[in-house]
């Protein structure tokens, strides 16, 4: 999914997972938006929701620059140290560097399949077409200070919600609008759109492919069981959301 055209046919065994993340997008009245994938798909689809929501990093960044800018953020020895803690920990201070930003970025960067130390993720992330991983989306939340929300098969909820928690500093928290991401098993990032809304004009650098209005299914939970149900809704009108509030997951990778 990294190649020249990213998205899937009904013959790709990732194009049932796509159609499950429109319907994910929809119950959250948003569709996606597909990038180019080229290893860059996720600094792209980060560029595509910045210039959504004119935060004034998207006019001065490309996405060969936001990736050098979020690395950088990253590889401070000073952060490294913060704690990171979520909540649910009471953002008490602990004892060890399991709680650290950096104790994060090395777990990050050693998973299967890359298995790197985190000098090696530093050396290789600043590449060109080295795709991007959560520790990007970690850079992300402290460049942009903003929460980032991403679509995926792999939650119960059918997305996670990444923030800096309390405990890391004022400096880092949150002060731009949230932004909604797609992720896909193999990697592949998607950007999304508020259904109805008109996307504007991407510069050239941003190289972005638009991804027709897409979901008109989708999932309503039922009372009487936690299984999900495939609702029809007339085309081109916003998913109905039967008056109830969709609850945040507060997971941090």
């Amino acid at each position: 999914m990294h190649g020249p055209d990213s998205t899937p046919t009904k013959s790709h065994p990732h194009y049932i997972e796509k159609q499950q993340l429109e319907r994910l997008a929809a119950f959250q009245s948003r569709c996606l938006h597909d990038v180019f994938g080229d290893g860059k798909c996720l600094f792209r689809a980060l560029l595509h929701s910045l210039q959504q929501q004119q935060h004034p990093l998207a006019v001065i960044h490309d996405p060969d620059s936001l990736r050098k800018a979020l690395v950088s953020i990253l590889d401070d020895l000073e952060l490294h140290n913060r704690t990171w803690l979520a909540a649910s920990d009471s953002d008490v201070a602990p004892v060890n560097q399991a709680g650290t930003l950096g104790a994060m970025l090395a777990a990050e960067a050693i998973r299967p399949p890359r298995g790197w130390s985190l000098h090696t993720w530093f050396t290789e992330m600043v590449k060109p077409h080295v795709y991007g991983d959560s520790n990007t989306l970690l850079g992300a939340l402290l460049l942009c200070r903003l929460r980032i929300h991403v679509l995926t098969t792999q939650s119960f909820l059918g997305f996670i919600t990444l923030k800096v928690p309390a405990s890391f500093g004022d400096e880092y928290q949150p002060i731009y609008p949230d932004i909604w991401l797609a992720n896909l098993a193999d990697h592949h990032y998607f950007s999304t759109t508020v259904l109805g809304q008109n996307v504007p004009p991407q510069p050239q650098h941003a190289q972005v492919q638009q991804h027709p209005a897409l979901p008109y299914t989708v999932l309503h939970r039922t009372h009487r069981s936690h299984r999900t149900t495939p609702h029809r809704t007339a085309p081109h009108r916003t998913a109905p959301h039967r008056n109830r509030t969709v609850p945040f997951c507060t997971t941090l990778l």
